[in-house]
């Protein structure tokens, strides 16, 4: 959801585009098919990772998961092992915070081991 907010904020600021008109109209048709469904889903978007990852590439905020797993392989692992955290999207990109963004991934990783283990 935050992911989705900053996006709609880039639009309003001119710091990213809408995409054309036909990808929306397709996305609208989509989600009504989904709201529609006799199927009801707790996630109705089958994999949201995916959906955060492309509104992150399309915002400049997508971290290099590649990169991360070269230079930062404890991080790295919390990304494979763990959750989808907004923070991620924070390391890089306008408006981030890389510090500020690693300390809450680094604590939400914590909790979330806690929990699991």
């Amino acid at each position: 959801m935050e992911l989705q907010s900053r996006w709609s904020c880039y639009v309003f600021a001119n710091i990213v585009r809408l995409p054309p008109k036909e990808i929306m109209l397709k996305g609208v048709e989509e989600a009504k098919e989904i709201r529609n469904s006799q199927y009801k889903h707790f996630v109705p978007f089958k994999n949201l990772a995916v959906f955060y990852d492309s509104l992150a590439r399309e915002m400049g905020c997508l971290p290099n998961f590649e990169e991360i797993k070269e230079n930062n392989p404890q991080l790295y692992e919390i990304f494979w092992k763990c959750f989808i955290c907004p923070a991620t999207y924070r390391l890089i990109g306008p408006f981030s915070n890389y510090e500020k963004s690693m300390g809450t991934i680094i604590k939400y990783a914590q909790i979330q081991q806690k929990y699991l283990s």
